[in-house]
């Protein structure tokens, strides 16, 4: 049986900075049908909800879903696609189109193709080609270490989100290391996904002599690459539709990190950051069968604070800060054993967090920019299930700061989560999002904060909100109900990057009950 919950009072009442929050009421809809078919895709426009399942790599079901009435308004089946890849959706200039790309044999081309989504009557409007290549595509790895889908082509959308850019790597001509030069293809969109022009580039360096970072798209259409090189260190490609300019970037020659991030500034820079380690640390695992893949990246990057540099379109570095993590907050929700290692390695220098990845980049009002960090890495550590040895997923605490818009460190919060799993991902990870002056972090708590036995969670997961003052970084937590508020289930996965929504309301689909194809929908409203 399949739920839809309704969030209706999900109200807040402003007091000294603070939010007060008035009872949360949850009511059960009535039960509704949904289509199988995997992967599933959402969208909301702030009344409807429109699912989109693919099911054997040619068949798009889209349902809509009025959230005020919790009724199906619609349901429309798609035969006319060619077998093809999802990729994740995209929603621009107030649109929202389904991605998808396959090799279209008569031209001998990979192709990226969208079909705008018409919320008002729930239907596919026909397919676009917005991105063509001869060369074949090979899969991308996302920020995050556990993408759901196998994403070829990489979306990113300049600071104010009027173009976008689309980047795809070429599968590499060589196995050898030695002799391969990358190969990166760069499409640049307008908003409604109009192509404006592309380019495909060899980097400049073999792939023993280099490391790609990130890339990041201007609101002038510009393309920059950040790239790390054993021979000259940090550079800066700026590339155009007909030439290349490289800039030496004057960063911190020690600076070591497992991932850069490249985004626009709002007065037409370029910011770099990343979270900075002086210790990595190496684990092998070769002693016990991975289950989840045999060439895991097994370094272990210890992370003592956060590095940010703004850098001018041409490559001069206007500013940058190092701010590390204080031992206090290190130590914060840690266990003794944890707290007495950070007091030993901060004498050293070197206490820190393991492995923390950026997950977002919020820009405020003020002209500052939030991060969100998040701990997501491997266990190696060997543990037994099913005869055979497994490595641990886990998704742990979260961290927020805050730089103005000089790029100095104005505040840093740690939160506390621990989410882990050797078999699937249900129920991993966070959202976070800005609305009216305060950042919201969205995840599933548990009790103990561990998800312990498999996948299978535990009873009593909630779905909670940190709600957090831009200005101050204070921030409350708010449980919005879970898996025992829902009559007949023992346990309630969320998944969250099936949140859809733009912040003053949103949609969360989450799985509930023994069958895992059961959907049950919260609609939140701020």
């Amino acid at each position: 049986m399949t739920y839809r919950l309704l969030l209706i009072a999900f109200t807040f009442i402003f007091y000294t900075g603070l939010a007060q929050v008035k009872n949360v009421e949850i009511k059960v809809g009535k039960p509704y049908k949904l289509t199988k078919g995997q992967p599933r895709n959402y969208f909301y426009d702030g009344r409807y909800t429109i699912a989109l399942k693919t099911s054997d790599r040619r068949v798009v079901t889209v349902q809509c879903f009025d959230t005020q009435t919790n009724t199906e308004v619609s349901k429309n089946i798609y035969t006319d696609l060619p077998e093809h890849e999802v990729q994740p959706p995209i929603e621009s200039n107030g649109n929202f189109y389904y991605l998808y790309h396959f090799y279209n044999g008569k031209e001998k081309k990979q192709q990226l193709c969208s079909r705008r989504v018409n919320v008002a009557q729930g239907t596919l409007e026909p397919a676009v080609v917005i991105c063509s290549t001869s060369p074949t595509v090979t899969i991308l790895f996302e920020e995050d270490i556990t993408p759901i889908l196998p994403v070829h082509f990489k979306i990113t959308k300049s600071f104010d989100s009027s173009k976008v850019l689309i980047t795809y790597r070429v599968k590499p001509k060589s196995r050898n290391d030695d002799s391969n030069f990358d190969v990166w293809g760069y499409h640049v969109l307008d908003k409604d996904l109009k192509p404006l022009w592309n380019k495909e580039v060899q980097m400049p360096y073999v792939q023993t002599k280099m490391n790609k970072w990130s890339s990041a798209v201007t609101s002038q259409g510009k393309v920059y690459q950040l790239i790390y090189s054993n021979i000259n260190k940090y550079e800066l490609l700026l590339i155009k539709q007909d030439t290349i300019e490289t800039h030496l970037l004057d960063l911190m020659p020690e600076l070591r990190a497992s991932e850069f991030h490249l985004n626009e500034t709002k007065d037409g820079n370029v910011m770099c950051t990343c979270f900075y380690t002086s210790e990595i640390l190496t684990s092998t695992g070769k002693d016990y069968r991975m289950a989840i893949s045999s060439a895991l990246d097994v370094k272990v990057y210890i992370s003592d604070g956060l590095y940010f540099a703004e850098v001018s379109p041409d490559g001069k570095l206007i500013q940058e800060g190092k701010y590390e993590i204080p031992l206090d907050l290190l130590n914060a929700y840690e266990d003794e054993k944890t707290r007495t290692l950070n007091k030993e390695k901060e004498s050293l220098g070197a206490a820190g967090q393991r492995d923390i990845k950026i997950t977002n980049h919020l820009y405020t009002e003020d002209g500052g920019c939030i991060i969100i960090g998040e701990q997501q890495y491997y266990d190696l550590s060997a543990q037994f299930y099913d005869k055979y040895a497994h490595a641990t997923i886990v998704y742990g605490q979260i961290y927020a700061i805050k730089l103005d818009a000089q790029g100095k460190l104005v505040w840093i919060k740690k939160l506390p989560k621990k989410q882990s799993s050797y078999y699937k991902i249900r129920g991993m990870g966070m959202k976070s999002f800005t609305l009216n002056g305060y950042v919201y972090i969205i995840y599933l708590d548990t009790p103990g904060s561990e998800f312990k036995e498999n996948d299978v969670a535990l009873e009593g997961q909630t779905l909670t909100v940190r709600k957090m003052n831009e200005e101050t970084g204070e921030y409350r937590k708010y449980s919005l109900g879970g898996s025992n508020d829902i009559p007949g289930t023992t346990r309630m996965l969320f998944l969250m990057k099936r949140v859809a929504g733009n912040g003053e309301r949103s949609t969360i689909e989450v799985e509930a009950g023994q069958d895992l194809e059961t959907t049950v929908v919260f609609d939140l409203m701020n």
